[in-house]
């Protein structure tokens, strides 16, 4: 081998070592990144080649540890009322993590909003600010979700203001006076949320007649229709007009009773439900984080709104033909649980 055969070689393997260098260096994230649409953020400061601490500010206060694979991204959190953790993607220009938060299955993009000078500096340099997006339909020229939206069986509502930018401002009442931002484009919807149990959004449908919606809320995975009680007049003006009243369906009548304890859980854990005058259920839950509520039975349908000392939640599900079981879902954290009467 002469001279030459060997420079050629040994730089093909100099060239090729450091292509590996650089398909091995992780993503930089050091800096700060919104998540929230009210301008939530979290905060990264590295620690190591490929760890980070984290700091969020705006909703809970959290802190955490995120790490860097490539273009995988986790981040464990705690915060007052939990733990969890986000797992995600970078996206190819180091500008976006599209994530899903283990916590309530909420999905999150994180947007850079900082990026560092040098690792050895806490100056940050702003992302420039991406050009003024095209002007979205105004709410004459698509659905108006003007006024309020009735969405839960205890006359939970929405209240939708409309923004100039053609967006509508959201307020919810009667659940956990969540707020939010709501677009629709043609018949599609979407409703960004947050609430002191969390965040998430809800996206659906809009009915051809504009006073319905069909939606999934992509916080828990529960399905809701949206039904329209009051259209506002004027934008400018708090006067509304009630929607004509439907005839109502008649509710099949109640056979099933809750009365007594119910077994929930592996350690014995159980919930006591004694009856109320208006026909719902005062409900204690004993052995757990003795969570106080109140149930309601139509038909075989059973729902639970519960609250503890950790935050609030509900179970729904189905009553077994034989009255002595109920197969639930807990929408705090997505549990399935059977509810087993005790003799």
């Amino acid at each position: 081998m002469n001279h030459k055969q060997l420079f050629i070689i040994v730089s093909i393997f100099l060239l090729f070592s450091a292509f590996l260098n650089a398909a091995a260096q992780p993503y930089n994230i050091t800096g700060t990144w919104t998540f929230g649409p009210n301008g939530e953020k979290w905060t990264f400061t590295k620690t190591s080649p490929d760890g980070y601490a984290a700091k969020e500010s705006g909703f809970g206060n959290a802190k955490g540890t995120a790490k860097v694979t490539g273009s995988d991204f986790r981040l464990d959190f705690t915060f007052a009322g939990g733990s969890g953790y986000f797992q995600g993607k970078i996206a190819e220009d180091g500008l976006s993590i599209s994530t899903t938060r283990y916590y309530d299955g909420a999905r999150f993009v994180f947007r850079r909003s900082s990026i560092p000078e040098n690792s050895n500096s806490s100056a940050v340099t702003p992302i420039p600010p991406t050009p003024t997006p095209t002007a979205l339909p105004s709410a004459d020229s698509a659905f108006s979700l003007s006024g309020s939206w009735q969405f839960g069986p205890g006359g939970e509502y929405w209240t939708f203001t409309s923004s100039p930018d053609g967006t509508w401002q959201a307020q919810e009442h009667g659940f956990s006076n969540a707020k939010g931002i709501a677009k629709v484009t043609g018949s599609d919807f979407r409703l960004e949320f947050n609430s002191a149990h969390g965040s998430g959004y809800f996206e659906g449908k809009i009915a051809e007649d504009g006073q319905s919606i069909s939606t999934t809320r992509y916080y828990d995975g529960a399905k809701f229709v949206f039904r329209r009680i009051f259209i506002t007049e004027d934008n400018n003006s708090s006067a509304v007009t009630p929607i004509p009243p439907q005839v109502p369906i008649a509710q099949p009548t109640t056979k099933f009773s809750l009365e007594g304890n119910w077994q929930f859980g592996q350690g014995g854990e159980y919930w006591t439900f004694n009856s109320n005058p208006d026909g719902t259920y005062r409900a204690q839950e004993h052995g757990f984080g003795s969570a106080k509520g109140t149930a309601k039975v139509t038909g075989s349908d059973f729902r639970l709104d519960f609250t503890f000392a950790g935050g609030s939640g509900y179970f729904l599900g189905k009553i077994a033909e034989d009255g002595q079981s109920i197969s639930t879902t807990r929408y705090h954290d997505g549990t399935r649980f059977v509810f087993k009467k005790i003799k």
